[in-house]
């Protein structure tokens, strides 16, 4: 699920990385390989009143609506269409799926759906999936830091030894906290208990002590802890936490991509529009979600590596807004940058971007 971020959520789409153990790159692409494939698909209805359209776009005929917590199927139909919509708080960027339930099939608005799962074969468990969305719901929608610790719970709760099951207890897990964040990002009641200067400055030292006040420990042992964007201060969801939290065992792609989220946080990659690592880990981003993107595509994670995947691609090819590849006064591509695509080649001939890059190392 894709959305448009605010500071926070930007730095929950870059909850998003690992050294892989991939199979051989087909050199078929995956969309290829997926036209060959069918597509199995669970989602979880996350508003209520959901409306089930005749076609894509927000113009298309009402044909039913659906109640929030609903499970219903897909079959990988994604529209070409995207809207965008705010849904409880949070902006998104969306194409439309086409679904079926009770008999029935229509087209609805993906910004109001989470994959649960998604294979080549129907899901291996059955609805009592509701049973555990259900109660993070209600916990979520409390809004308070201790709600975290009671998903976690559910999370350890549930928690199973197939792979398929536990994927999609990440899935919940991390849309529910995920929300949770934001909702506690937006109490403006709590913001004076951990926005100070001190704070922002230990946080981006990585010296925060999250045992030092009451407020700060009521956070950490709910699953929160603190960062920062743009100057201002935000809980968000540990991801390490929320992944102990069930312990596996996921799907190899889901295991890879989970550490790919966890390892990108701890990076630090970005901050304020520039680059601040080395293009090699960059690079190196770019190259562990491509292969994941091909050996996996199918994951109920695949759109947020897709879309992980664009975004690390063009900051290769293009670099950022403080961290331009061009040299604007002398039009000239960055040695720094050059040095990057090299690497670059040298390690993934097969990239979606070899021949771009060929062709910028030839100017």
């Amino acid at each position: 699920m894709k959305s448009l971020f605010h500071p926070l959520l930007f730095m929950v789409f870059l909850l998003l990385c690992t050294s892989c153990r991939d199979k051989p790159i087909s050199d078929e692409s995956s969309e290829e390989q997926l036209e060959k494939t069918q597509v199995y698909e669970m989602f979880l209805i996350n508003v209520n009143d959901l409306r089930v359209r005749s076609a894509p776009g927000q113009k298309s005929e009402v044909t039913d609506k659906l109640k929030e917590g609903m499970l219903v199927h897909g079959s990988g139909n994604v529209s070409e269409l995207t809207d965008i919509i705010t849904l409880r708080n949070v902006t998104y960027d969306e194409p439309y799926h086409m679904v079926q339930y009770d008999g029935k099939e229509g087209w609805v608005y993906g910004g109001a759906i989470l994959c649960l799962y998604r294979g080549s074969k129907e899901a291996p468990f059955t609805s009592r999936i509701m049973e555990a969305a259900g109660q993070m719901r209600l916990a979520a929608n409390e809004g308070k830091i201790e709600s975290g610790g009671k998903i976690l719970s559910v999370l350890s709760q549930f928690k199973g030894s197939e792979p398929e099951w536990n994927d999609a207890l990440f899935m919940l897990g991390t849309y529910y906290m995920s929300h949770l964040e934001v909702t506690l990002a937006m109490d403006d009641s709590m913001k004076g208990l951990y926005e100070t200067s001190d704070l922002r400055d230990e946080i981006a030292q990585g010296t925060l002590d999250m045992e030092q006040s009451e407020v700060l420990r009521r956070l950490k042992i709910n699953g929160f802890k603190l960062t920062t964007a743009e100057g201002d201060v935000y809980p968000t969801y540990d991801r390490n936490t929320l992944t102990s939290a069930i312990n596996g065992p996921f799907t190899l792609g889901m295991e890879q991509a989970i550490r790919l989220r966890n390892r990108n946080e701890t990076m630090h990659l970005f901050s304020d529009g520039g680059i601040t690592t080395d293009l090699v880990n960059i690079a190196d981003m770019a190259i562990s979600l491509e292969k994941l993107s091909k050996n996996h595509p199918l994951l109920p994670l695949s759109e947020w590596v897709d879309s992980s995947l664009d975004f690390y691609l063009n900051v290769i090819l293009n670099g950022t807004d403080n961290s331009p590849s061009v040299n604007y006064e002398s039009g000239k591509y960055r040695s720094e940058f050059i040095s990057m695509w090299e690497y670059y080649l040298t390690t993934h001939p097969h990239s979606a971007i070899a021949g771009e890059i060929k062709e910028r190392l030839k100017k």
